[in-house]
């Protein structure tokens, strides 16, 4: 899926088109967008394809078109001090724009069921951490990615405030299922939209008045803990510290 808008020549550009075709509607997520450049979670030889509004895969590794992100991070409608479930969360650039919204108060989480993928976003992550200097314009939570079987999570007692399900994750029953295992009350699951749609429309898709275990609202600043599954493990990112810091 893709094709929405025209390519660019770098990655300002693509986010000028997708801009101007309405897929980015919100100041906040024009920022990020330009804060991460698309080129830098592909490979090498893949780098001429990063500004096409075409999804791109490379064995395991998978990115989206940019119209689909754009409409997913829209419709997330994310905020400062939320927390963020992604399962199937690939190469990182997802959870990492969330991070950039949500903030140092907020959580952003990730769930991979490649290992090799999982080392691979926590490369991208540490990269972009040491490289970018648009970083210190934004109050960055640092996304955890974790190995598992992101249909195989146990119900949690405090939820997510939001979870977006990859197109590789499971089918029609296991998406919503898994979602309200780990959904806060009332909060929002965004599956992968099939076609354009408002904002309203990927957000809606699958949105709960309560979960299975009907968890209470997260109060304040309390912390939602780890996604848990039978085989689950967090690579600790191994950087140097930024300059400056």
């Amino acid at each position: 899926m893709g094709g929405a808008v025209s390519s660019g020549r770098d990655n300002n550009e693509l986010v000028d088109n997708l801009v101007n075709g309405h897929y980015i509607r919100t100041r906040k997520v024009e920022n990020v967008f330009r804060a991460l450049d698309r080129a830098d979670y592909m490979t090498p030889e893949a780098r001429d394809q990063a500004y096409k509004d075409l999804a791109w895969r490379n064995g395991p590794l998978h990115l989206s078109s940019p119209c689909i992100y754009s409409e997913v991070m829209e419709g997330l409608e994310l905020r400062t001090g939320l927390s963020f479930l992604n399962v199937g969360s690939g190469t990182g650039y997802l959870s990492t724009m969330a991070g950039l919204i949500i903030g140092s108060t907020g959580i952003s989480h990730g769930v991979e069921n490649n290992p090799a993928v999982v080392e691979y976003a926590v490369k991208k992550l540490c990269q972009f951490i040491e490289k970018c200097a648009a970083l210190d314009d934004f109050d960055f939570c640092e996304p955890k990615f974790y190995c598992g079987n992101g249909l195989c999570l146990a119900p949690l007692q405090s939820g997510y405030d939001r979870v977006y399900c990859e197109a590789c994750v499971g089918g029609q029953v296991g998406l919503p299922r898994a979602a309200q295992r780990v959904l806060r009350h009332s909060a929002r699951a965004a599956p992968r939209p099939t076609s354009r749609q408002s904002a309203g429309a990927v957000h809606g898709a699958y949105e709960h008045a309560g979960c299975c275990h009907q968890p209470q609202p997260r109060a304040q600043g309390e912390a939602v803990a780890p996604p848990s599954t039978s085989v689950l493990s967090a690579p600790k990112p191994r950087r140097s510290p930024r300059p400056g810091k």
